[in-house]
């Protein structure tokens, strides 16, 4: 019936000559139709759409044309012929912008027309007319906001000439402001923030108008939403304001849309504003909203439109508070979890990057973790079908996010959505990646830092990328990262440049595809980090005050140069130490011995090293039990070992490192650990010796039938032998020593140079003869000769330039020694 009446009302303007007043009659009909199905109302727009009441805009009046192309911009489908003769006349939209005579027919034409504008021509025109009302017209500050909020709206036209038309119109508004109604600053001030032109001259003099009583206590709670967000789009910092607006929102708080809550504290949080009382009140309120949406969902009752927040909202509320480090609102979490878990399909990319990045920070302060891992396998699921249509930002961000969660899910079924969405993002920023190198990628070099890091991290639940990818598509991975890395190292902070360095330390050496060169030169690309670096310390040396000079980020730079044996940076260590030095008493035990270590393996010698042990140890020495007594057994070892590898001698420090560890109830140490303590010991006999190498052994043995543990341990443990013989530290059966060389020749080929020449120099030396009887003594040459005979080929192959000429020939004294 009702589309009977619409035909038969429409038949009467259509088919005869039509006036455009007759047509905007119609206009309404037309409206009318959007309840209909597509096809009927793309059945009446071919009709109603003719070309005579095109040809006819130029004789019109302005409001009648504009009211008509509004109309006629709403058909969704034209028939071939109608939708040309509609471009075919784009000139008349210059006609009529050339007829109109005051601002608020232009602000009407440009709301209801904006579609329309296709080409830069016209857009020109409208700039022009604009300026020539702008002399010939007294234009108001109603005017002049309804005309900024009218080309803000205009999407079809390039964004820097819109820009430019709004920073002309702002200049306009500004003598104006002191005029403007709330409503008219708030559509002022959104127009710019939308399209982010940076006018902060009137920003800044909005500011001062609104924090005066009289705009202040008008505001209402649409306005306190549109221009908080407006403020924070373009980072004018108005913190007055923004207490003012926090004290006007709180009595109105329940008068808040949904997306005026969501607005109101994302704005709060991206000014880093944390006004408790706000962020208090929007937290109750939220959760009252959300708590009765769930029992209206529940009971099958008709659900309130001012309880439902949108899949952006959501994440945006769950954002702003981690962001703002609210800790103290699980419930809040809690009903947004409960929200957004039936509508995760709905979320976008960016929602769904958010509303992870917002839970995996506030992970420690969620009291159901039963919910929250059934939250991050939907958003897993969710997001597993939309990786493609990422970006570079929200790929980092969601990756960062699930590496957090990771160490939280405990279980396979749970856990496995997170690793096929881990290794469809390292996939998905393949090309992404790859793209740098033309400057086409969206990759900022934090985003870089920040999905090389999460993608690298080290845990027992969380695979890196290595484990993620087949080789071939791991080869790609780092290559395209490498690329990346270098087109963007103009950009790195030092932090980033440090992040981006450690998660290079873990990229494997070779190319992992079968043939083919390797993907990337690794020692070429950390000579390029060096340098960057370098330029970065060198900036910073004296700024220790500045916010990239963090402790941590020098430990990880120089750890990540020790771990790939790049030996060629010895300027950048230089200043690294240099920079290092006065922050020492600030950084964790962990990074000083990550510091110390690193200096040592890299061979770095002259005053700044000599300097930074000297600290070290005085660092160590000056500190109360209490103080010492909170670092790990690891660490301290790591320090001594470093002290040892370095040759720097300080007896003091050693003895005061081997009595707290010989202190503690147990060892604590790994393979590694264990090996180079009783290396340190070897060189440095200590009061404790005995007790420690005692204790080292027997830690040790029990690890050898797990079989973890690498040949170079059995070499550092080695070194301590023939002394723990001479204090009968170790049994005179030598079931131990039997041990130690059973398992160096299982493990002959994986030994290193260093470790053939620690192993037999070690466990051939007369000083094992010297402490046993003779029945011993022929048990011990049996193992002797059956090291040697296994060894011998491998010496011979590396004797001439890997070991030194002193210990090859302390070594073949030995086979001569033992007629082998």
């Amino acid at each position: 019936m009702v589309r009977t009446v619409l035909r038969t009302s429409m038949h009467r303007y259509v088919g005869r000559k039509t006036t455009l007043a007759e047509w905007n009659k119609s206009v309404i009909l037309l409206k009318s139709t959007t309840s209909l199905n597509q096809k009927k109302q793309s059945m009446f727009g071919r009709q109603i759409c003719c070309k005579s009441l095109l040809i006819q805009l130029p004789q019109q009046q302005f409001r009648d044309s504009a009211f008509f192309l509004h109309g006629y911009s709403t058909l969704r489908h034209f028939s071939q012929s109608t939708h040309g003769a509609r471009r075919s006349n784009t000139s008349h939209i210059s006609q009529q912008l050339q007829a109109c005579q005051n601002a608020r027919d232009l602000s009407m034409f440009l709301r209801t027309n904006g579609r329309l504008f296709h080409g830069r021509q016209e857009f020109e025109l409208l700039e022009q007319r604009i300026k020539v009302l702008n002399k010939t017209t007294r234009m108001t500050a109603a005017h002049v906001a309804g005309l900024m909020n009218a080309v803000s709206r205009i999407s079809t036209v390039a964004k820097s000439q819109q820009r430019q038309a709004l920073m002309d119109l702002s200049r306009v508004a500004q003598p104006m402001l002191r005029h403007c109604q709330v409503k008219e600053l708030c559509n002022i001030l959104n127009s710019l923030a939308s399209k982010d032109v940076q006018n902060h001259k009137l920003f800044h003099q909005a500011s001062k108008f609104l924090m005066s009583s009289n705009y202040s206590m008008a505001m209402n709670p649409q306005d306190m939403a549109i221009l908080a967000n407006a403020f924070a789009r373009v980072q004018h910092q108005s913190s007055k304001l923004f207490e003012a607006i926090a004290v006007q929102a709180i009595p109105q708080i329940q008068d808040f849309t949904p997306q005026g809550l969501s607005n109101l504290v994302n704005a709060f949080s991206k000014q880093d504003h944390p006004d408790s009382k706000l962020f208090e009140a929007v937290a109750d309120e939220t959760e009252r909203r959300l708590t009765m949406l769930r029992r209206q969902q529940e009971d099958d009752d008709d659900v309130d439109d001012s309880l439902v927040f949108s899949p952006q909202g959501l994440a945006n509320i769950a954002n702003a508070f981690a962001k703002m480090h609210h800790h103290h609102h699980p419930k809040l979490f809690a009903a947004i979890s409960k929200a957004a878990i039936p509508c995760i399909d709905e979320f976008t990319p960016q929602n769904l990057s958010n509303m992870a990045n917002a839970f995996a920070k506030m992970s420690d302060q969620h009291h159901d973790e039963e919910e929250l891992l059934l939250l991050f396998d939907a958003i897993s699921k969710a997001a597993l079908d939309k990786v493609p249509y990422f970006n570079a930002q929200e790929l980092a961000n969601l990756a960062n996010a699930m590496v957090k969660m990771m160490g939280h899910h405990h279980g396979a079924t749970t856990a496995l959505p997170l690793l096929l969405l881990l290794q469809e993002i390292a996939r998905a920023a393949i090309p992404l990646l790859s793209l740098l190198s033309t400057n086409n990628s969206s990759f900022n070099a934090q985003e870089l830092a920040m999905l090389l890091n999460a993608l690298t991290k080290n845990n027992k639940q969380t695979p890196t990328v290595n484990e993620l990818l087949p080789g071939e598509t791991q080869d790609e991975f780092w290559k395209a990262s490498a690329t990346a890395t270098l087109s963007l190292l103009p950009e790195f902070q030092l932090q980033e440049l440090c992040i981006v360095a450690n998660a290079f330390s873990k990229a494997p050496p070779q190319p992992l595809s079968n043939g083919g060169e390797s993907p990337y030169d690794k020692m070429k690309l950390f000579d390029r980090i060096a340098e960057a670096a370098l330029d970065l310390l060198s900036l910073l040396v004296g700024d220790e005050k500045n916010h990239q000079f963090q402790p941590q980020n020098l430990s990880i730079l120089a750890n990540a140069f020790a771990k790939v044996n790049h030996h060629e940076a010895t300027d950048m260590f230089q200043a690294l130490i240099q920079a290092a030095i006065p922050l020492l008493p600030q950084m964790s035990p962990q990074e000083v011995a990550n510091l110390v270590s690193a200096v040592a393996k890299q061979r770095i010698e002259g005053p700044m090293a000599d300097q930074l042990f000297a600290e070290t140890a005085k660092l160590l020495l000056l500190q109360s039990n209490d103080r010492i007594a909170s670092w790990e057994q690891r660490n301290l070892v790591e320090v001594a070992y470093a002290f040892l590898k370095a040759f720097q001698t300080n007896d003091i420090l050693l003895e005061r490192i081997g009595s707290e560890i010989y202190s503690r109830p147990e060892l604590e140490l790994d393979a590694m650990g264990l090996g180079h303590l009783a290396a340190v010991l070897s060189r440095t006999p200590i009061g404790c010796s005995a007790e420690l190498l005692h204790s080292i052994f027997a830690s040790f043995e029990r690890m050898i039938p797990q079989d973890s543990i690498q040949i170079s341990n059995v070499a550092d443990i080695c070194k301590a032998i023939p002394l723990a013989y001479e204090l009968k530290s170790i049994s005179k059966n030598h079931g131990f020593l039997r041990q130690m060389v059973e398992y160096s020749i299982r493990k002959r080929h994986n030994a290193s140079p260093p470790d053939v020449r620690d192993l037999l120099l070690n466990l051939t030396s007369p000083r094992l003869s010297d402490h046993g009887d003779t029945a011993d003594n022929s048990s011990l040459v049996e193992l002797q000769r059956s090291l040697l005979v296994a060894y011998q080929p491998i010496l011979e192959q590396c004797a001439d330039h890997q070991i030194a000429a002193k210990h090859v020939k302390t070594i073949r004294r030995a086979y001569k020694r033992l007629h082998v």
